[in-house]
C-alpha cells in the first residue's frame, strides 16, 4: 500500500474519514462535548428541560448509559486504530529524495499527529485508557487501561515525531508541521496545570517554557482574517486561521453539524436544532 504517494494518500483520505463519521467529530463528539461544557441545552430526546441529555450531560452529570458517549469512545479508537495500521505498516524514508519519498514521510507523520490528537481527546474525557499503539489482534482485543501518565508520554513522542515527519508534500488542506508544534503546546500547558501529571523533576514554569518554546515556532505562520463572519463561509475553507481542520461539507451525510446547531426550522431541510 505505502509503495506509492497515491496510494499512501488514499490510506490518509481512509484516517481522515474515520474522524468525520458520525460518532466523532461528524455529530457524537462535539455533542458531547459542547452540551457537557455547560454552555448548551439540546432538544435531543425531547424539547424539555428533564430529557434524557439535558438533565445529565448539560446538567454536567453525565451518566454512562448515554448513546453519544458510547458512539464517542467508538469513533475515536477507529481512528487510532487506522493510525496504528499506517504507522505499523509504512516505512520512513530517513533521507527522502523523490516527491513519492516525502509524500509517504507526510503521510506517516500525519498518522503520529492524528494518533497524538485523538490520545490528547480521550485522556481528557476518560482519564485512564486502553493506550493501543500497534493494529489489534485476538491477544490484544482485551488490553488493560494504562495510567494518565504514559498516555501523555506516548501523546508527546507521537507529536515530537509528526512534527520531524510532516513536511507539506501532501498539499493544501492536510496540517502541516506546525500542528503538531501547537498539540504540544497544549499538552504542555495542560501539564503544566496538573500538578499531579509532572514527572521526570519537571516542574510547572519549566512546561510553561516548553509549551512557549512550541508555540513560538507557529507564531507567524498564521494569521487572524479580517472578517471574522466570513470564517463560516464556503470560500474560507482552510484560511489563513487554520491549524488543523477537517475537511467536511454541511451537506456530506456523515455530517449533522449543520442541522444540530442550524435553529428549528430555520430552512426547509437539515433544521433540528438540537443545540441551544
Amino acid at each position: 500500500v505505502y509503495s506509492s504517494a497515491s496510494n499512501a494518500t488514499s490510506e490518509l483520505f481512509g484516517i481522515y474519514e474515520a474522524m468525520v463519521q458520525y460518532e466523532y467529530y461528524g455529530n457524537e463528539f462535539l455533542f458531547l462535548t459542547n452540551v457537557n461544557s455547560g454552555l448548551m441545552v439540546t432538544r435531543r430526546t425531547g424539547n424539555r428541560n428533564n430529557n434524557s441529555y439535558n438533565s445529565t450531560l448539560s446538567s454536567l452529570n453525565p451518566t454512562s448509559g448515554l448513546v453519544a458517549i458510547e458512539n464517542s469512545w467508538i469513533g475515536i479508537y477507529e481512528t487510532i486504530g487506522r493510525t496504528n495500521d499506517a504507522i505499523s505498516s509504512a516505512t520512513v524514508f530517513d533521507n527522502p529524495s523523490t516527491s513519492d519519498e516525502l509524500v509517504i514521510n507526510d503521510v506517516i507523520g500525519q498518522a503520529y499527529f492524528v494518533r497524538a490528537f485523538n490520545y490528547f481527546n480521550l485522556v481528557r474525557l476518560w482519564g485512564e485508557i486502553p493506550l493501543r499503539v500497534t493494529p489489534t489482534t485476538t491477544e490484544t482485543i482485551h488490553l488493560a487501561k494504562s495510567p494518565i501518565i504514559d498516555v501523555y508520554a506516548q501523546i508527546i513522542a507521537d507529536a515530537q515525531t509528526a512534527a520531524i515527519l510532516i513536511n507539506g508534500a501532501t498539499g493544501p488542506g492536510y496540517p502541516k508541521q506546525y500542528a503538531a508544534n501547537m498539540l504540544l503546546a497544549k499538552v504542555y500547558m495542560t501539564l503544566a496545570t496538573s500538578p499531579d501529571l509532572q514527572t521526570d523533576g519537571i516542574s510547572e514554569s519549566q512546561y510553561w517554557q516548553l509549551a512557549y518554546d512550541q508555540a513560538i515556532m507557529v507564531y507567524g505562520q498564521y494569521s487572524l482574517v479580517s472578517d471574522y463572519s466570513s470564517l463560516f463561509t464556503d470560500e474560507f475553507e482552510n484560511s489563513t486561521e487554520s491549524i488543523f481542520e477537517l475537511q467536511m461539507s454541511q451537506d456530506a451525510a456523515n455530517s449533522q453539524m449543520g442541522r444540530n446547531y442550524t435553529p428549528y426550522k430555520y430552512k426547509l431541510g437539515q433544521h433540528f436544532g438540537w443545540l441551544c
